[in-house]
């Protein structure tokens, strides 16, 4: 990572990539590369200042208090695949009309095989002092039995190619149909708003764990039970109301 990478400010970084001053590939390689953010010594800082002397939560002020944050931006995954649901006829006619070649003559042997199959799936046997191939490539085993392995281009090798092409072919649609350039800008926004701290409360560990783990709630009315977000209280307090009625709108 450059040192401009380290620095970089993704407020200055959002407004290149809406003005075409920088690619979105380029935009998004440099944000998926940068250090975690509660690693940095902004946030650190930040947190002093937003740390409260007790859980929200809770009430106890017994320590440690973390700070929560109560939002969390999408992972840039789960938007590229949002934004191509939109676009799946588009996206059917792109694979059939944009086939995926993928030349593994440029690859290096990295890896020990079996000298009849080729596969790595082999292994030493001590008492013999030789080799067997355990492969079973169409569910019958190989068991080529053999003095030394030979050394071929290993599937993982050739799978990593394979993704590589796979990903250039989905770069190219996400390029002709704005897809890329639409969600790198949502990847910056919500990576704003989290670096902001704004979304964020001071939490207990325990009620900070019962939150990330079970996504449920401490009951705001007995501050003793934990109950799910749908609702705004646990059963114990809902006494006789339906579920129906404590539903949060």
């Amino acid at each position: 990572m450059t040192t401009e990478q380290k620095n970089i400010d993704q407020r200055e970084l959002l407004k290149k990539v809406i003005s075409d001053e920088i690619n979105w590939r380029d935009a998004l390689n440099i944000i998926t590369s940068l250090k975690k953010p509660w690693h940095t010594k902004e946030w650190k800082e930040q947190r002093k200042i937003l740390l409260a002397s007790q859980c929200e939560n809770c009430g106890t002020s017994t320590p440690p208090l973390v700070l929560q944050h109560t939002w969390h931006p999408t992972p840039i995954y789960k938007l590229f695949y949002k934004a191509q649901k939109k676009y799946e006829d588009e996206w059917l006619s792109w694979k059939q009309s944009h086939t995926i070649e993928v030349d593994t003559s440029s690859l290096l042997p990295d890896m020990d095989g079996c000298p009849k199959c080729g596969s790595t799936t082999i292994r030493y046997r001590k008492t013999a002092q030789t080799w067997i191939c355990v492969s079973k490539p169409k569910g019958i085993t190989c068991g080529n039995v053999f003095d030394a392995p030979i050394r071929v281009v290993s599937y993982e090798a050739i799978r990593n190619l394979e993704k590589a092409a796979d990903q250039n072919l989905h770069d190219a649609f996400h390029e002709a149909f704005g897809i890329g350039k639409k969600v790198t800008i949502t990847a910056l926004e919500h990576n704003i708003r989290y670096l902001s701290l704004k979304d964020t409360k001071t939490f207990c560990k325990r009620c900070a764990f019962v939150e990330d783990k079970t996504n449920m709630v401490l009951c705001n009315i007995c501050k003793n039970k934990y109950h799910s977000k749908k609702y705004d209280r646990c059963s114990s307090c809902a006494g006789k109301d339906t579920p129906e009625n404590l539903e949060v709108n």
